[in-house]
């Protein structure tokens, strides 16, 4: 299991203002499916259309949901 750990050189508050990003980010059930899409593709880089078609989702409300995931930035490899 990986742990996401926020940057030694942050203060305690911006180490608290990261987790609560990164958790809002994570706490949207789309969201997760959108990490587990990505996860389980076999050439691990998908682009919206491809999202969008696995997961029965207009691009408007899978760009809203990419969105919230990058503003975080948290990046899944």
């Amino acid at each position: 299991m990986e742990i996401i750990k926020s940057s030694p050189n942050r203060s305690e508050e911006e180490q608290l203002d990261f987790y609560e990003q990164m958790f809002n980010a994570l706490a949207g059930k789309i969201r997760l499916k959108i990490l587990q899409s990505i996860r389980q593709s076999d050439s691990k880089s998908l682009c919206v259309c491809d999202l969008e078609e696995l997961l029965a989702l207009k691009q408007s409300k899978l760009s809203y949901h990419l969105k919230k995931l990058s503003r975080c930035k948290y990046s899944y490899c």
